[in-house]
């Protein structure tokens, strides 16, 4: 028995070597290189986004990334019973995420302000109109805001 281990032993050692021999004779690039893919890939590596940005002048054009948030910052009069509503806009190519109050300015005196957040969904421009009102009577009398955004 010990004879016939043996022999597989050494025959197994001699058949891995012949293999290592031959795929070294056979191959045209040495053993040490790494292989090489001659394809180009069409992918374009991840990019990180840049972080949100915030706007308030509706007079200066907002420009996003794909995927970028941005912020509209609305001056609040906390005396009304009213609010900012993200009330005209192009969902192709924006997506209004949410609104809460602006927490930045606790200075007192300071006027209130609404943030409104949008995700830039699709290359384009869009017209954001913003009303101040209640969102179960709109009128022609509530005050109206439009910011310009593009896409790219």
């Amino acid at each position: 028995m010990v004879h016939r281990r043996r022999t597989v032993v050494i025959g197994w050692a001699l058949a891995t070597g012949v293999l290592v021999a031959a795929s070294g004779a056979c191959s045209s690039t040495p053993a040490a290189t790494t292989p090489t893919s001659n394809v180009s890939s069409t992918r374009k590596p991840p990019t990180t986004l840049p972080g949100p940005i915030t706007a308030s002048d509706p007079s200066k054009p907002i420009l996003a990334s794909l995927g970028q948030t941005f912020n509209i910052r609305v001056d609040l009069d906390p005396t009304k019973d009213a609010r900012w509503l993200a009330d005209e806009f192009d969902p192709s190519i924006v997506f209004f995420i949410g609104e809460a109050p602006d927490q930045g300015n606790a200075t007192p005196g300071a006027p209130l302000t609404d943030v409104l957040q949008f995700r830039a969904e699709k290359p384009g421009t869009t017209k954001v109109v913003l009303r101040f009102g209640t969102p179960e009577n709109a009128s022609p009398n509530d005050r109206r805001v439009t910011f310009t955004v593009t896409v790219s």
